[in-house]
């Protein structure tokens, strides 16, 4: 591990952290927040679909708090699942070794 590995790490923990404080609490504020920051036609596409809503809604928090984590969208959400895994306890594969060419 080199000090660019730490401080990658270091930036990436930030950023998450500045996206969850501003992550709206509650049903009504998570509704209110996407009729806010989501277009009509985005809302329509994700209503009933639990998936899609919650991807919409963390795309919408990363767009307003600091655009994006780790570069495209889908690897963002990659990573925020990962770190979710390894909030409940059981760090699963996040500590696992890989080889480098298995990164995306």
């Amino acid at each position: 591990v080199t000090s660019v590995d730490l401080a990658l790490s270091e930036g990436v923990s930030r950023r998450i952290n500045q996206a969850s404080k501003a992550l709206p609490q509650g049903t009504g504020k998570v509704q209110a927040y996407l009729k806010k920051n989501a277009t009509a036609a985005q809302r329509k596409a994700a209503k009933g679909k639990k998936k899609e809503l919650s991807k919409l809604f963390l795309h919408s928090v990363l767009q307003r708090t600091n655009g994006q984590i780790t570069g495209a969208l889908n690897r963002d959400l990659k990573v925020i699942k990962v770190l979710e895994g390894a909030h409940v306890g059981n760090f699963g594969g996040l500590l696992k070794p890989r080889k480098p060419q298995q990164f995306p």
